[in-house]
């Protein structure tokens, strides 16, 4: 039931997206959006729950994640412009052993909807801030995250450079996962992730 539901927002998500005016992105502003292009994108990921904010589940997390990335002129901040990433990722955690009851181990299914800067645009290599949200649900419930399906909220930087004719890129990132109070404890997981990803 809770991968039927992350599957159906994903279809919804590519609906509304095939059903964009495909030229819209032409009719106005003051960049070629055409000139960010469309890729493809492969991470790899690692990293530690922090214990703030309430969390109080420590747990190690290694996962990967496909995305789709394009041109988006809704997102441009004050004329600079963006990409949205559409990206579904996997993961697997293992906890400290704080909470016995808990299992050790979990895996967890995520889709995510963000926003992707660079800086300089349109330098070979640079800096990069992504933000964005999504939903994730998880094998089992646990201690910090009462409920199978959460909602997300990410926050991410870091430098790409070109490999070839691909962009590698190198980051940190802040995941905040939580039921957004729909049970209650709702104390959430704060995570904390290094990334290696490539555009192709």
């Amino acid at each position: 039931m809770k991968f039927g539901l992350l599957a159906a927002c994903l279809a919804l998500a590519s609906f509304a997206n095939s059903q964009a005016d495909p030229n819209a992105d032409s009719k106005k502003g003051d960049f070629d959006v055409d000139l960010l292009g469309k890729a493809h994108e492969f991470t790899i990921f690692g990293g530690e729950s922090l214990l703030i904010l309430g969390t109080e589940d420590r747990r190690t997390i290694l996962g990967a994640s496909y995305g789709y990335v394009r041109p988006d002129k809704r997102l441009a901040f004050r004329g600079y412009p963006a990409q949205m990433v559409q990206e579904i990722k996997f993961d697997y955690s293992r906890a400290g052993g704080e909470y016995p009851r808990d299992p050790r181990s979990d895996m967890a299914i995520g889709a995510l909807f963000y926003a992707h800067y660079e800086w300089p645009w349109q330098a070979p290599r640079g800096f990069y801030f992504d933000w964005g949200g999504g939903a994730e649900s998880v094998q089992h419930t646990s201690h910090d995250l009462p409920l199978s399906f959460n909602g997300a909220l990410m926050l991410g930087f870091g430098y790409h450079l070109p490999v070839g004719s691909q962009k590698l890129l190198f980051g940190i990132r802040y995941y905040h996962i939580s039921n957004a109070g729909r049970k209650r404890p709702n104390f959430g997981q704060n995570q904390i992730e290094a990334t290696v990803g490539i555009h192709f």
